[in-house]
């Protein structure tokens, strides 16, 4: 495959199929991807800062969303039992990890399939 020089692959099919690696998971949860956006910093977060999540930990990974923004999407985890809440802090649940399992499977699964049928080698 001729690529440019500096430019990371990995990265551009990242955003490319994102979308699609995770349309199962939206549909079924009938949520969004700013959702599972929301979803992949908690476990940034739950893995790399503190087990407890809290809004400026949170905040520190996804800087863009505003309090009250990321405060709906973490309702909506919670609501779907990807996340509990308890006192100011949010700690992921088995259901949290399976659905964040089950995108990175999905998302392996397209670019598998995608790579497959051009002949790409990574």
């Amino acid at each position: 495959m001729t690529t440019a020089t500096n430019i990371n692959t990995q990265t551009i099919l990242s955003f490319v199929f994102g979308a699609k690696s995770t349309k199962l998971i939206r549909d079924q949860y009938n949520i969004n991807m700013h959702v599972i956006t929301v979803l992949f910093a908690c476990y940034v977060c739950s893995e790399y800062i503190s087990k407890e999540i809290s809004l400026k930990s949170l905040n520190s990974v996804i800087g863009y969303y505003n309090h009250k923004r990321i405060k709906v999407y973490l309702s909506s985890l919670v609501d779907n039992n990807m996340l509990t809440f308890s006192g100011r802090k949010y700690t992921l649940t088995n259901q949290g990890y399976k659905t964040i399992q089950d995108i990175s499977n999905n998302y392996d699964n397209v670019i598998y399939q995608f790579c497959s049928k051009f002949n790409i080698e990574l």
